[in-house]
């Protein structure tokens, strides 16, 4: 597995101002193909922003132990997920559970639409601030003191 992380938190605000220059260079560089460009500079800016970044070979087989790092979550609980089979993983012939890259940001990337989709409706079906004061049997001063409306 090849990782490597770049650490922008404890870069100088100089160096972090020359790689902020050095990622117009990358976005400008026409003999290096767009998709290669593009994440380069991304890179780049994140990094210039004072942000770590790590990056991994999207073939990389992970642990649950490095998979629930990356999720944001415990282990128990994505030893939850997988049994449950929300993940596909396959064991090892020594019995160890590997997850491949892939997978695992297939289901991040669902995990967050839904979130999104359920923050969303719920907005959606949110009261406004005039309608719990209403409903609180506020009156206007007193509600809009307390940020209701």
């Amino acid at each position: 597995m090849t990782v490597h992380t770049v650490e922008g938190h404890a870069l100088s605000s100089t160096d972090r101002d020359r790689i902020a220059e050095f990622t117009d260079q990358v976005q400008a560089a026409g003999e290096l193909p767009k998709p290669i460009r593009e994440g380069i500079a991304a890179l780049l800016d994140l990094v210039a922003n004072g942000h770590d970044v790590t990056m991994i070979e999207t073939e990389t087989l992970l642990t649950p132990n490095q998979a629930a790092r990356l999720v944001g979550i415990s282990r128990p609980l994505i030893n939850q997920i997988l049994d449950e089979g929300r993940i596909p993983f396959f064991e090892t012939s020594g019995g160890h559970r590997k997850i491949k890259l892939v997978e695992l940001r297939s289901y991040i990337e669902e995990r967050d639409s839904i979130a999104a989709q359920l923050a969303e409706a719920r907005a959606n079906r949110r009261p406004s601030g005039d309608t719990i004061a209403t409903e609180l049997g506020l009156d206007a001063e007193t509600a809009k003191r307390l940020g209701f409306t």
